[in-house]
């Protein structure tokens, strides 16, 4: 009876351990995430009203209407969605 409930001891801290060793998710780095976002995100275009220039951006990113006044042909983009964690 002891040999069998040390062993049934024995074989729950192995089975519990596995996930240290070989863990079954994986998380995924900011980098990664954001990657995967600029592959599968629709396009979208800006078009500068002063000089004319278009460019094309991810559509989870979004024109900061702050960054039009500063300079002429000025524009910042800004995501939420990928942020830095802290």
């Amino acid at each position: 009876m002891k040999k069998t409930a040390l062993l049934f001891i024995a074989l729950l801290v192995i089975l519990t351990s596995i996930d240290f060793i070989w863990p079954f998710t994986t998380e995924r780095t900011d980098g990664d995430m954001f990657g995967q976002g600029l592959n599968t995100a629709e396009m979208q275009t800006y078009q500068d009203p002063d000089l004319g220039f278009t460019v094309s951006y991810p559509s989870f990113f979004a024109v900061q209407p702050d960054s039009l006044d500063e300079y002429t042909g000025h524009v910042r983009f800004s995501s939420s969605q990928f942020t830095a964690k802290t």
